[in-house]
Formats: C-alpha cells, structure tokens, sequence
C-alpha cells in the first residue's frame, strides 16, 4: 500500500513538472515572437528594444512587463477583486493628480485597451510596471501583451516634462520593511537562536500539543496587531491583492514553525526551575510520517505522547519504566531536562539530552 502511494505521488509530481514544462515553452515562445531576447531562463526574463526604450518582460506569479519613465515617484492603479474597475493608490496626492490629468497612464486601464486580465499599473521610483495575472498561456494572452506592448512607447512619452514627486517611494519602502522585512528578520534572529539552544539540549516538552496551544494563543494577538498597524499606518495603500495572499502564507507558516524553533527552546533556556523526578510506564509506540511526523512513545500518566529519537524507540518496550526529570518551563510548558528508559530486568536505555549549562 504504502509502495502505491508513492507511485501516486510521483506520477502526480510527474504531471505537475509536465504541465510546468509546456506552459514554459509556450512563455518562450511568446518572447520570440514579440521579438524580445531572453536573458534570463529562470525565472523567464527577456529585453525587447523599440527604438531607445527598453522593455524588460519576466513571468514568475504572472507576467509584468518593466520599463524606464522620466518622472519619479509612487502611483499605483490596482484592479478590485471583484469588478472591472481600478484602485488607486499613492503619497503624494498632488503629484497624483498631476500624471493622472497630464498623461496617458490611465490609457492601459480603459476599456477600449482591450486587456481584461490586466492586474496592476505602478510606477514605482522611476519604473513604469504592467502586470498580468492570467493561468493560460494562450494566444488570445499573447495578443494582450502584444496590445500593451503597444501602448507603452505612448503611455511613456507623456510623462516627458512632468515632474518628480516629492515624496517619491520612500513611504513604499517604509511600506515594505513594516509589512515583510521587520517581521521577518525579527523571525530569522529568534529562530538562529532557538536552533542554537536545541542544539545544546534545550527543548522537549513533554506535550507538543500544549505547545500549540501557547503558540495559537501568543501569536494571534500579535499576528492582528501586525495587520491593524500595517492597516492603519498604510491607510488606503493596503494592497489587499497583492499582499493578503503572502500574508496568509507567512501567518501559517509562522504558527508552524514559531513553536517548534522559537517558543520550545525558550521555554526551556529561561527556566530556572528544579527538576523532578517523574516515573511512568510504556504504554505503546508508534511512527508518524510526515512534517509532523516522529517517532511517539504513549506514556502512563501522561494525557499526550511523548516525541523521542528513532534510538530510544527502537529499544523501547512495552512494560518498560521511563524515568524523567521533568522543570516547569518559563512558559508554563514542563519540558524534559533529562530522560531514559529502564528495563524491568536489567539494563538502562539513557537519552543523552542533558541540557548543557
């Protein structure tokens, strides 16, 4: 059975790259036949030159098309999830209105532009940005491009002799390092850490499932403080399109992850509490696969089971005594400071997780 389940899993891999593979070449193909020189293969990027403008064309969520423009600043018109129309978002409320009224960005967002899986129009510093998200690779998408690859010597020669915000992008960046690169750097040095003091023995709580329990409670309050900061210190410029998706992922992630290499060693690193002696008996055993996955020792005594290297379970038997010293936990958590198992006969099995002081 398991042996069936693996066939499954790689065919479906299998069709998955297959899939991959033709929606690539009909990517490339679209470059050639626009007349664009691929310069990079992953992710796909070309340069297309009409005349002094250059053109850069890349497809990795979906297919954005970059050009240089004379003015600098940060605009960016955004289609709503559910409508036709266009967002549009900026800091400088002047300057705005100014390359809205005076040129002929809004051109791409009409109607009369033909491009219905158009996404975004930005201009970002001094970087004009077209976005498209569309699944199919078609040639009904590849005349899209071709249209808005059309209108963009125009769109670009309109902004000649406008001015420069004054604010320029300096808000987006401030955007940027609140939303993404704050929390995650954060994230990076408290895990470092965490992984340094599990190396050295500081971990194993006796309930992985608690473990979830205080990681659900401590990182919900701070995940809603994280968007109604980046809410409110954003305003009207949380992209919910474009960034309620990565949040998402980067929210379960965390709870994910958080538990296991931030919260477990430091519960057990900060802990100043004595160690007491617990006696229980093996229950049973058993083997889960998987990222959640391990090896389980069911305990008497204790109302969940206990995770252990494949050593100790290998050696494990049922009827056995495992003895631990078990401390408290800065957070509450009882975590294993030492631990092993005793043999009703004769011999000790000890699991060398001393924490090192």
């Amino acid at each position: 059975m398991e042996e069936s389940f693996k066939f499954i899993g790689l065919l479906l891999v299998l069709i998955f790259l297959v899939l991959i593979y033709k929606q690539y070449k009909k990517l490339i193909q679209i470059y050639k036949e626009i007349g664009a020189e691929m310069f990079s293969y992953f992710p796909p990027k070309a340069l297309l030159k009409l005349g002094s403008q250059k053109i850069e064309i890349s497809y990795l969520y979906g297919l954005v098309i970059r050009t240089k423009v004379s003015l600098n600043g940060y605009l960016s018109l955004e289609k709503k999830w559910l409508g036709k129309s266009f967002n549009t978002f900026f800091d400088d409320p002047s300057w705005a209105k100014i390359v809205l009224d005076s040129s002929k960005l809004i051109l791409l967002i009409k109607p009369e532009a033909q491009l219905p899986h158009l996404s975004s129009v930005e201009i970002l510093g001094n970087t004009l940005k077209i976005a498209f998200y569309h699944r199919k690779i078609d040639q009904a998408f590849k005349e899209e491009i071709k249209r808005a690859i059309e209108l963009l010597p125009e769109v670009v020669k309109s902004f000649e002799g406008l001015p420069s915000s004054k604010i320029g992008i300096v808000k987006e960046r401030l955007r940027n390092w609140l939303f993404y690169y704050l929390p995650l750097s954060i994230f990076l040095i408290f895990t470092a850490v965490g992984i340094y003091w599990r190396v050295l023995g500081y971990g194993d709580v006796l309930c992985r499932d608690d473990l979830f329990k205080l990681g659900f409670k401590l990182l919900i309050p701070i995940y809603l403080l994280h968007l109604l900061a980046t809410y409110f210190i954003l305003g009207r410029h949380f992209h919910l399109r474009k960034n309620l998706l990565i949040l998402i992922i980067l929210y379960f992630a965390g709870y994910y992850l958080i538990p296991f290499v931030v919260l477990e060693p430091f519960n057990a690193r900060f802990d100043r509490s004595e160690a007491k002696r617990i006696e229980t008996i093996v229950k049973g055993k058993y083997v889960l696969y998987g990222k959640m996955g391990g090896f389980f020792l069911k305990l008497s005594d204790l109302n969940c089971p206990f995770r252990v290297s494949e050593r100790l379970y290998k050696k494990a038997k049922i009827g056995d005594k495992m003895v631990f010293y078990v401390k408290e936990g800065v957070f509450g958590l009882p975590w294993a400071y030492r631990f092993w198992i005793e043999r009703v006969s004769t011999e000790n099995f000890r699991e060398n997780k001393t924490s090192n002081r």
